[in-house]
């Protein structure tokens, strides 16, 4: 009898812990809503060896063949591949990255550009601009909001954003706190293209940005940010 009420005893010592197990494992809260799905990256390329303003890239002479390697090049402006691509902590998408990748490293005298659309803006436009003894700035290039300066060209805003060169690439990092208005996560970027532009002038100076050197084929398809 005596043994009978020594394991009962043991029994009931042992369910408190038990208790304290089960609730710290039903405490534990999930992984915000669970892990995200593996990203999926759009991207695409463009031929090497074709940076020399003379193809059917909107310069000089539109008529011009297609993707064509030579006569001329300038690998700091020759476009290889474009891509976008989530930016997340395993938890949580914090925004997306556009890569821009050359033949070359960057230079000065020259405008990186990839072009698309996004939400209910029609100019969605990623910009390094890195004039002749100046700093290259980052900017996205947008029509979300109507710009009231009558200086801003058809009426678009350029938004300062992270940008910068990593190797022979642009990276530009637009953040889901900086989306412009109309623009969130799912909301579809449509890219348009990816081109590289002489910068006539210098700090202070601004000019024009022709000829247009490379730029890749028009795309089809669309980015969703967070995919």
């Amino acid at each position: 009898m005596r043994s009978s009420n020594r394991a009962a005893m043991r029994i009931r010592r042992a369910l408190p812990l038990t208790f304290l197990v089960v609730a710290a494992v039903a405490a534990t809260p999930p992984l915000a809503g669970g892990k995200l799905a593996p990203a999926k990256p759009l991207a695409w390329t463009d031929m090497a060896g074709d940076a020399n303003g003379f193809n059917d890239q909107g310069g000089a002479a539109p008529a011009s063949p297609g993707d064509t390697a030579g006569p001329a090049q300038y690998d700091p402006a020759d476009i290889v591949g474009v891509s976008f691509a989530r930016l997340d902590d395993g938890k949580k998408v914090l925004g997306l990255t556009v890569t821009m990748k050359l033949t070359g490293a960057p230079s000065q005298g020259l405008l990186y550009r990839v072009t698309g659309a996004a939400g209910n803006c029609s100019t969605f436009w990623f910009q390094y601009s890195w004039p002749t003894g100046g700093p290259g700035v980052a900017t996205l290039r947008h029509n979300c909001v109507a710009n009231p300066d009558p200086t801003s060209v058809g009426g678009t805003t350029n938004q300062a954003i992270d940008g910068k060169v990593v190797g022979n690439s642009i990276v530009w990092t637009l953040l889901v706190k900086d989306l412009p208005p109309g623009v969130k996560i799912g909301s579809p970027i449509s890219p348009a293209l990816g081109e590289t532009r002489a910068i006539l002038g210098g700090p202070g100076t601004p000019g024009a940005t022709v000829p247009v050197i490379d730029q890749t084929a028009t795309q089809t398809a669309a980015y969703k940010i967070g995919q």
